[in-house]
């Protein structure tokens, strides 16, 4: 039923390279997050419960901003609304692989910490 609406959409953002990386980090960040709360013993079905609704949420608006920009002739604001999740998305998931423990090269570890540095001093 929902891949029959999806097929009618004008925008054809489920081909859009950009929105299936997006569905992809999406799921990533999910798993990770859900694995983050088994390791630290913090498993909370309202939290699980709420981070589902968000990346449901984020899902259905992306599909849905983009099918308004593509019929007002703005497709590159839809490119530019899902390349900003795709960075939160991003974002999030190295996050949560440092609080893994899961190693990551330097040069991620060093950007991270000149980005909370910068948070901080605000």
């Amino acid at each position: 039923m929902f891949l029959q609406y999806m097929t009618v959409l004008k925008a054809d953002v489920v081909n859009s390279p950009y929105f299936i990386g997006l569905v992809v980090l999406i799921i990533l960040d999910f798993i990770l997050g859900t694995f983050r709360s088994l390791m630290y013993k913090d498993l909370n079905s309202s939290v699980g419960l709420k981070g589902l609704i968000k990346h449901t949420s984020v899902f259905i608006i992306v599909v849905i901003v983009n099918e308004i920009c593509y019929v007002t002739g703005y497709s590159e604001m839809a490119t530019a609304f899902t390349l900003f999740y795709v960075w939160e998305y991003a974002i999030s998931i190295v996050e949560n692989l440092a609080i893994l423990k899961i190693p990551l090269p330097e040069w991620v570890l060093d950007r991270l910490t000149d980005l909370e540095r910068k948070v901080n001093r605000k």
